[in-house]
């Protein structure tokens, strides 16, 4: 089977995100005004609340005998902390969102679609005073300008875009059959899943973006292996595990439909042949 590299969660094209599952997210990356106005708005809730600190701290100067090595590590942490850490906490703790973001209706999300990692929302935090405080602007506007999903320097290093709320599918997507496997799935005899094994590969598919890399690409491995050996004849070769497994699942949700759709069927028939008098006399 390939390796992850090649999982189709990993084909990007222009404003659409393929995930492992086979569905296409469009998730069209915002615009340069609003990601301005976005950030205008929530450095002006930062800076409220750093020159409330620094009058506080310069009342206990004025109170206290500081010495200047002790103010200046002082302003030093409250820049650190209103600019960086405040920044990171809120974007992590809101899952890419903030307060400029949450009324220009967008969020900070990976280049695959998924939700940011602690770790790369932290690379945004640390770059964003260089290219946006210190420049005023001038190197994230520059960069934007030029770069394919409107990315500032953070955005580029961290791997993340930010795109627009409407355009993210927060519900999970329905899994649909992959194509290139759609003719071995309908000849394949695919004896039943096990409930654990089922529900297991399901919620697996669901959740595989926001899972580690390397986790994913074990799980996924490990969840392949034991659908393999519940099918016959086995997958083509080279086939992805989260191919393997929306194909599996999609075929066995389509059969159990198909099955009870007849099942239904045949139950009322049923009723309706015991409803008829006979003789042709009509229903009961």
């Amino acid at each position: 089977m390939e390796t992850l590299n090649s999982s189709s969660e990993r084909m990007i094209v222009p404003e659409q995100v393929i995930t492992g599952e086979g569905v296409v997210v469009d998730i069209a990356p915002a615009p340069l005004p609003t990601r301005m106005g976005s950030a205008v708005i929530d450095y002006a809730v930062y800076f409220l609340g750093l020159s409330f600190s620094l009058r506080l701290l310069y009342t206990a100067v004025n109170q206290s005998t500081v010495s200047g090595a002790v103010l200046a590590t002082s302003v030093a942490l409250m820049l650190a902390f209103w600019l960086i850490f405040m920044p990171w906490l809120v974007e992590v703790l809101s899952r890419g969102r903030s307060l400029g973001r949450l009324v220009m209706g967008l969020r900070i999300v990976r280049d695959d679609g998924g939700p940011a990692h602690p770790y790369q929302s932290f690379v945004r935090a640390i770059c964003a005073p260089f290219e946006v405080l210190f420049t005023t602007g001038i190197v994230a506007v520059v960069v934007m300008l030029f770069s394919k999903r409107s990315k500032r320097v953070g955005d580029i290093l961290a791997g993340t875009y930010a795109a627009q709320e409407d355009n993210i599918i927060t519900s999970p997507p329905v899994l649909i059959m992959p194509p290139e496997l759609r003719y071995w799935a309908r000849g394949a005899d695919i004896r039943e899943l096990p409930t654990h094994l089922s529900l297991s590969a399901y919620t697996f598919l669901q959740r595989a973006s926001s899972l580690d890399l390397r986790h994913r690409a074990s799980l996924g491995q490990a969840l392949a292996d034991q659908v393999s050996g519940l099918v016959s004849p086995p997958p083509p070769p080279h086939t992805h595990p989260e191919r393997l497994l929306a194909a599996v699942l999609v075929e066995r949700r389509d059969r159990e439909y198909f099955l009870n759709l007849q099942r239904e069927r045949r139950h009322q028939q049923q009723q309706s042949a015991a409803a008829q008098l006979p003789y042709g006399l009509g229903t009961l």
